[in-house]
């Protein structure tokens, strides 16, 4: 099997992207190999340090509260790593969807976002 191949797939939130690749450039370091990520990794490390806008156990935490309230997770960490902070910007990830949400579930999404602000 080549080491380079997908063997899963899965969306995660960018405060993930940030600890798994903190985790592998720290792992690097300790076996003495070349103590460095491949550019990619380097990069998207680079931007998710940068972009992050909140730690991984409230990305964790909102993303579950989310996910509790009926949306799906694409969506919920779609959410989670824009902390929309209105209407206006929340109602934007459902501008595609066939049903719009109510003002009502969209102030309770806005309710959980506040609550790790």
């Amino acid at each position: 099997m080549n080491d380079k191949e997908i063997r899963s797939e899965e969306p995660v939130t960018i405060a993930e992207v940030k600890k798994i690749l903190s985790d592998i450039a720290k792992d690097k370091k300790e076996l003495s190999e070349t103590n460095e990520l491949e550019y990619v990794q380097k990069k998207a490390l680079e931007h998710a340090q940068h972009a992050s806008k909140i730690s991984l156990k409230d990305a964790t935490a909102i993303v579950n509260d989310l996910t509790g309230m009926g949306l799906q997770k694409e969506k919920a960490i779609e959410i989670t790593n824009c902390m929309p902070a209105n209407r206006d910007e929340l109602r934007a990830f459902f501008s595609k969807e066939r049903k719009q949400p109510e003002t009502e579930e969209i102030d309770k999404v806005l309710e959980v976002l506040a609550k790790y602000k």
